[in-house]
């Protein structure tokens, strides 16, 4: 993997391609869940952007600013979500 830092509307064009094929590959799976958790303003819209582009498909998309909330919604501990977190830091 190279170190190239795409501009931040290059990146966004590259998740709208990710999130389509994401779509697309999902199209006759059973249902997931996907949280996003985000507390940046921009953070938030890319993650309700996400949300609107997979609607209609079984990818079922919600953008959370509190780790609690994500956890209640997708139905695992919070250790989970913070475990996680932790490894990526």
């Amino acid at each position: 993997m190279n170190n190239i830092k795409l501009p931040p509307d290059v990146e966004f064009y590259e998740d709208i391609r990710l999130l389509v094929y994401r779509r697309s590959f999902y199209g006759k799976r059973p249902p997931i869940k996907s949280a996003i958790l985000a507390t940046d303003a921009t953070l938030i819209h890319y993650g309700k952007v996400h949300a609107l582009l997979t609607q209609g498909s079984p990818i079922n998309v919600r953008v959370f600013q509190d780790r609690k909330e994500a956890a209640k919604w997708l139905g695992v501990p919070i250790a989970i979500l913070v475990a996680d977190a932790d490894q990526h830091q």
